[in-house]
């Protein structure tokens, strides 16, 4: 009964104009749901036990059950990395720089480990493109974006295009996308490792609702896309200005905005301080780096901790500071 009432029901979304990715999802959780009460819902003990040696069989193989970050410290704290299946939050308040970390973290992703999609649905690809252009050729990015270049930058920006076009990293087309539509991009990806999105308030829900509902259906919605695929998800948000009433503003799980559920269902949260941010009086060169604080709030496969990263914001560049 159930199953037939998901189908009559996806059957009128189609009538009704709803657009076949946005449909999917709630089929294939149906048809997931059925098959999994038609085998039998629960595992055996021996097939915990199968199941879990096939998983170390894999990691003694040589596999990884997680991707890297690119930022070692970062790694040891998470457990290794972003574990598959895991759902993980990066927050921080607007121009702190969760953009430009996430790219960076996308970019090595996609060097070592395999595609990655990014979803961008704040900046153009033109936007992103600049960025890993500048990182690259050490060329501030506004020049790159928008100014006119001597012949020598001029070389070193074909240089990176060169470069950048064998990459293995899929940005969005479009301003606006669904996790249904989310889902299949990624699932266009053969063998994609990692899934960026940027960010959490801007995915659109194919029905009307509150936002807490809204909120609610979108985090669970990618949790169990992370599940399904088997691979890391990591989803920017913007913290509220909680903590610019405090005397102390470096960021808590409770200035998540809108996103209390999305708190609830992340594998891991990460929060993004600068001090500078705040403080006006912090004066840096342009080619001196800002110092980024990226604490660990909220770690369900690993520990709770701090990682301080050197952002050198005119060429969207990040260094690990190491202790000492």
């Amino acid at each position: 009964r159930e199953l037939s009432a998901a189908l009559e029901q996806a059957g009128r979304e189609l009538q009704d104009g709803t657009a076949v990715c946005d449909v999917i999802p709630a089929l294939e959780q149906a048809l997931s749901e059925q098959a999994e009460r038609s085998s039998g819902a629960l595992l055996t003990p021996q097939q915990q036990m199968d199941r879990f040696l096939a998983h170390r069989e894999t990691i003694d193989s040589g596999g990884r059950p997680y991707v890297r970050t690119g930022f070692p410290q970062l790694d040891k704290l998470l457990g290794g990395g972003m574990i598959n299946a895991g759902f993980y939050i990066m927050a921080a308040r607007p121009a702190i720089g969760k953009s430009s970390l996430a790219l960076s973290i996308a970019e090595y992703a996609a060097e070592i480990a395999g595609p990655v999609v990014y979803i961008s649905l704040e900046m153009d690809s033109e936007q992103i493109t600049a960025k890993r252009i500048s990182h690259l050729t050490r060329l501030p990015y506004q020049e790159v974006l928008n100014q006119s270049l001597p012949p020598e930058d001029y070389r070193k920006v074909a240089e990176a295009v060169g470069t950048l076009s064998k990459s293995r990293l899929y940005i969005n087309a479009g301003v606006t996308a669904t996790v249904g539509q989310i889902s299949a991009m990624a699932r266009s990806r053969k063998d994609c490792c990692l899934v960026v999105i940027d960010h959490f308030s801007l995915i659109r829900t194919p029905r009307k609702q509150s936002r807490y509902e809204e909120y609610t259906n979108v985090s669970s919605d990618l949790k169990r896309l992370a599940r399904g695929l088997k691979i890391p998800i990591l989803c920017l948000a913007q913290l509220n200005r909680a903590n610019e009433q405090r005397t102390d503003k470096r960021p808590q799980l409770s200035d998540l905005r809108d996103t209390g559920a999305a708190e609830q269902d992340a594998d891991g949260v990460l929060l993004l301080h600068r001090d500078d941010y705040y403080d006006q009086s912090l004066q840096r060169k342009p080619w001196e780096p800002s110092v980024m604080d990226v604490r660990v709030a909220k770690n369900r496969h690993g520990a709770v901790g701090k990682d301080t990263l050197s952002f050198y914001m005119n060429t969207n560049t990040f260094r690990e500071t190491y202790p000492g």
